[in-house]
């Protein structure tokens, strides 16, 4: 039988990715392999060590058993054929010898190509994007749009479908240089850890209060987080002391100490942004929007946070809608609707 390896830390996005697995075991009459790692690293091991109770690590391994088990009796309440597996070893390197274990298709292919890049049947395929979620087109986000009428009627909010793609940019970057906190939901969602202009908050980040004002209508998190630049490719050198290509979000270099002061919104407390790069080829909606802001502003960065109150990253044009409805978002842009408080 086809076993589906879901490794779980118990967390509520391990149980968004057990639910899309359950539907898949219940789609191909899979069984489910649910992994949890006790893992305490060697230098953590020794500074907790001292003064506590010497079965406290076999009381750990207990814990994380029993929520295992807690798991595989609800699953085989619904049907879903289970078994668990708790491992003591580093997190990654289980996960990646649970899988051959158990026959993980991606293992043995490796395996068949040597284990290396380049091998016998296997090539490079380095990610220039990770735009590879769920899109939705103008007719299912205006039927989602439908769906929330009333809702969207009584917060007086004004609906437009503009399908000029340049008029649209241009609305939405007057939006954004005027002060407004703008959800921008677009095309695919991303795959991974950031949001990166498809499923996005945008705001301007020349203004100092901006993290206050988003914090206040949006995100509620601590004042100590920062928010993050989305920058025009060509721009990353007069802004940053790199020339790097940044397209995921994954690294944080210096801002030009007298660039600092136009970006405050998007300036960590060291001077440092953990900036995106985006090119017209890789999300040309995106890159239109923030040359649009530099055309007014002479900003080449907008700041970008993710699309979500507290909840996961919104997927769907009507999580979307929930999410600017519930809080005090002042715009919406989907794909090629248009929706203003």
């Amino acid at each position: 039988m086809t076993k589906y390896l879901v490794a779980t830390d118990f967390s509520p996005h391990a149980e968004r990715a057990l639910e899309h697995a359950c539907a898949l075991a219940s789609l191909f009459g899979a069984e489910i392999e649910l992994f949890s790692s006790a893992y305490i690293p060697p230098h953590l091991l020794a500074a907790m060590a001292t003064g506590m109770s010497p079965t406290w690590i076999q009381e750990a391994r207990d814990q994380a058993t029993k929520q295992l088990e807690a798991l595989q009796t609800s699953l085989r309440a619904r049907g879903v054929k289970t078994s668990i597996h708790l491992s003591t070893d580093e997190p990654s390197s289980a996960i990646c010898a649970r899988a051959e274990e158990i026959g993980a298709a991606l293992v043995a292919w490796q395996r068949v190509a040597g284990g290396k890049p380049g091998g016998a049947g296997m090539t490079r395929s380095p990610m220039t994007h990770a735009y590879y979620g769920p899109a939705y087109s103008d007719a299912e986000i205006g039927a989602a749009i439908e769906g929330r009428r009333a809702d969207i009627d009584a917060q007086q909010c004004k609906v437009a479908q503009i399908a000029d793609e340049g008029v649209l940019v241009a609305k939405a970057a007057e939006t954004v240089a005027a002060g407004a906190v703008v959800g921008w939901f677009q095309g695919r969602m991303e795959w991974g850890p950031r949001a990166l202009g498809n499923r996005s908050i945008v705001c301007d980040p020349r203004r100092a209060d901006m993290k206050e004002i988003i914090n206040s209508k949006i995100k509620r998190r601590e004042s100590f987080r920062p928010f993050a630049p989305s920058i025009l490719r060509e721009a990353v050198p007069e802004w940053f002391e790199t020339d790097d290509d940044v397209p995921f979000m994954m690294q944080v270099y210096p801002i030009r100490q007298e660039k600092r002061a136009l970006v405050p919104a998007v300036t960590h407390v060291d001077g440092s942004g953990r900036l995106q790069t985006v090119t017209r080829e890789s999300n040309p909606r995106y890159y239109a929007l923030i040359e649009a802001f530099r055309a007014l502003t002479g900003v080449p960065m907008v700041l970008n946070t993710s699309f979500n109150e507290n909840e996961p990253v919104v997927c769907r044009p009507e999580e979307a809608l929930d999410c600017f409805l519930r809080t005090k978002m002042d715009v919406l842009v989907m794909g090629d609707w248009f929706i203003a408080r």
